[in-house]
């Protein structure tokens, strides 16, 4: 926020050059022909992603202080929840990826985004607290997801080759996927991203003060 704040410039051009990275990306380096499974490497390269992100940081400085009728925050998610599933998308995860395809999907998770951001809910405090727990640490179950996929799907091989059994069951694996995740990731926001933040925070207040 300080930096948009104070470099607003710098901040734009940042803008229109993940905006290039992002066409570059849909337009040239996804190939359609192809597999997502063998076009993997490019897909979680953090370049790929950088254009999302910088939205997402745009989303609360940009409407934190515009009023916005709760019918037209639905209305949001309404349109983008269309554009996500309803849009045919092809055969193929790559489809998702490449060309206008992307542009499409991208819109309809940043409709949701801003929906949901506007959107008043009065939801029970039990409730309240899981979603605020999410929120904070969606940023390490986003890192950190692919990581305990793969060990755990190395564990299970490992497993299996010494002999012992382990259940064929996909919903299974992301089950237990999905539980260590979110464990580890509450852990590294607790004791490693607050102190972090709280120093980067610090550092980047103090340096406008000269």
């Amino acid at each position: 926020m300080h930096f948009i704040k104070f470099n607003k410039l710098t901040f734009t051009i940042l803008g229109l050059l993940f905006l290039f990275i992002f066409n570059y990306f849909a337009f040239y380096i996804f190939n359609p022909y192809d597999t997502l499974h063998n076009q993997w490497a490019n897909y979680i390269n953090p370049l790929n992603h950088l254009l999302l992100f910088y939205i997402g940081v745009c989303i609360p400085f940009i409407l934190k202080q515009h009023k916005i009728a709760q019918l037209q925050a639905l209305s949001f998610i309404v349109i983008g929840a269309f554009l996500l599933f309803a849009f045919p998308s092809g055969n193929n995860g790559i489809h998702l990826l490449y060309g206008m395809n992307r542009w499409i999907f991208s819109i309809g998770s940043i409709f949701i985004c801003f929906g949901f951001y506007k959107l008043e809910m009065n939801l029970p405090s039990y409730f309240d607290k899981i979603f605020k727990q999410l929120g904070e640490t969606s940023y390490g179950i986003y890192l950190l997801h692919p990581f305990v996929y793969q060990l755990l799907c190395i564990a299970i091989r490992k497993h299996l080759a010494l002999g012992y059994f382990f259940p064929k069951s996909n919903s299974l694996l992301i089950a237990i996927s999905v539980t260590i995740t979110l464990i580890t990731s509450n852990f590294v926001y607790n004791k490693f991203e607050k102190y972090f933040v709280k120093k980067g925070t610090a550092i980047i207040t103090n340096s406008y003060k000269f």
